[in-house]
C-alpha cells in the first residue's frame, strides 16, 4: 500500500492502512487531522490523481465485484464518493461528471457549459454545495406550505439546513436517528408503542420534488444564499455498485 500513500500524497492527503474496525474506505482524524483509512483484503489502484484539484480516483476489486471512488477536498474537509460504473469514467474529470444527475448534464448540454466552467460549484447549469445540485426553478408555491430551517439529507450524512423549503408530492415517512431513511405510515405503526415514543420522530417527505431557498448552510460547507426557488438534486452515489456502497463508510 506505501504505492497508494504516495499517490495520495501528491494531493496533501495521508492515506493508512489499518487492523481494527469495519472493512472499508473511510475518512478519519487524528492529532495531525484527517485521513484516508483503509481496512480489508481488497485491491486498489490509483486511476487518476489531480494533485491542483486535490482530487484522485481509486479503483477497488473485490473478486469479480468492482467500483472506483473519487477521493478528493471540497472546501474545508477531505471526502470520498462512490462512483457510478459509468463507461468512460478514466480520470477525475469524467469521475465528477458521471456523479452529477442526468437532468444536470442534460441542462449542461443545452447551454453549453465549458468544462472548467462545470468544475465550478456556481455555474449558469446549478449551485453546489457538496452532494447537493441546486437548479433555478419557476414556482411559485403556497405560502402556507413553505417550512423554514428543514433540513435535507441522505442516510446519516451530516445535513443540510435550508432557510426555506418546499416539497411536491412524494410520499410521507417517519425519520428518526435509527431510521434515518424515513418510514412509511405502515412500518412506522409496526414499532411497538413503547419503542416509537423512545425516539423522537420527524414527518418528511421521501423521493419529493424538494425546492429551496435562502441560506443553505453545512459544516463542512461554505454558506450559499439562493435568492430565488431552486430545485434540490443529489449526486450519483447511491446509484454505484452497492457491493462496493457497503465498504463506504464517510460520504460528503
Amino acid at each position: 500500500m506505501e504505492a497508494i500513500a504516495k499517490q495520495f500524497e501528491k494531493m496533501g492527503a495521508r492515506f493508512k492502512t489499518l487492523d481494527r474496525g469495519a472493512n472499508g474506505l473511510n475518512v478519519e482524524k487524528d492529532k495531525n487531522g484527517e485521513f484516508f483509512s483503509f481496512r480489508g483484503d481488497m485491491k486498489l489502484a490509483v486511476v487518476d490523481v489531480q494533485p491542483k484539484q486535490r482530487h484522485l480516483l481509486l479503483h477497488m476489486q473485490d473478486g469479480a465485484q468492482k467500483g472506483k471512488f473519487l477521493c478528493g477536498h471540497d472546501e474545508r474537509a477531505w471526502f470520498v464518493a462512490s462512483v457510478p460504473n459509468d463507461h468512460g469514467v478514466v480520470n477525475v474529470r469524467t469521475a465528477m461528471e458521471a456523479l452529477k444527475p442526468a437532468a444536470i448534464r442534460q441542462i449542461q448540454a443545452e447551454k453549453g457549459a465549458q468544462v472548467e466552467g462545470r468544475r465550478r460549484r456556481r455555474n449558469e447549469a446549478y449551485v453546489r454545495q457538496g452532494e447537493w445540485f441546486f437548479v433555478q426553478a419557476d414556482i411559485n408555491p403556497d405560502p402556507k406550505m413553505i417550512l423554514r430551517n428543514e433540513p435535507v439529507r441522505r442516510g446519516n450524512g451530516k445535513p443540510h439546513m435550508c432557510e426555506f423549503l418546499y416539497r411536491a408530492h412524494g410520499e410521507t415517512v417517519y425519520v428518526s436517528h435509527n431510521h434515518p431513511n424515513g418510514l412509511s405510515e405502515g412500518e412506522y405503526k409496526e414499532i411497538p408503542l413503547k419503542e416509537r415514543r423512545s425516539q423522537n420522530w420527524r414527518i418528511m417527505s421521501r423521493d419529493a420534488h424538494t425546492y429551496v431557498k435562502g441560506r443553505i448552510s453545512h459544516s463542512d460547507h461554505a454558506t450559499i444564499e439562493l435568492k430565488t426557488w431552486h430545485r434540490v438534486m443529489p449526486n450519483r452515489e447511491s446509484e454505484a455498485t452497492l457491493t462496493f456502497v457497503r465498504f463506504l463508510r464517510f460520504l460528503d
